[in-house]
């Protein structure tokens, strides 16, 4: 397919993607062209991306799947988000970025120690919504030493 003549302006919105309703009745987001580009411009390069989220939700489109769509990274999907399973997939699929919402960090924080915990491949965790004590035990655990929260992400727009 050729590119357009006329490419869409920052501010066009792309999507109508209605958010879960988890605060509330589920509404209706207008992510921009401009930010799809920003996201699209991550840099993953051979990265192996975890998707803990269903295509539809937002983030996962627009921090995990168009990141590595543009940078042909490797995205592994699983039928359903399991904490138990989650380190063992991520390394059995050599992982290098995962990106969640919410509290999936503190599951994944209570599920049973092993040994194994600290041998994995991930990068980057950017977990932007984790609570900022799950946040810190994450990292304590060697799980997460790498995991990048709002308040790290606050302190790198400064």
């Amino acid at each position: 397919m050729p590119v357009p003549e006329r490419l869409p302006d920052s501010t066009a919105f792309w999507a109508l993607i209605f958010t879960s309703g988890s605060t509330g009745a589920p509404k209706a987001v207008r992510p921009w062209q401009g930010r799809a580009a920003t996201y699209g411009s991550l840099g993953f390069a051979a990265d192996v991306v975890y998707c803990a989220m269903a295509l539809f939700h937002r983030n996962a489109l627009t921090a995990n799947l168009m990141p590595a769509m543009a940078s042909a990274a490797t995205v592994v999907l699983q039928r359903r988000f399991s904490a138990q399973a989650f380190l063992r997939d991520a390394r059995a699929h050599g992982v290098t970025y995962f990106n969640t919402v919410g509290r999936v960090i503190a599951y994944i924080l209570a599920t049973p120690e092993t040994g194994h915990d600290t041998d994995h491949y991930m990068k980057v965790v950017l977990a932007p919504e984790t609570a900022t004590t799950d946040a810190r035990a994450f990292r304590r655990s060697g799980a997460g030493s790498r995991l990048r929260s709002s308040k790290d992400m606050d302190h790198a727009r400064e």
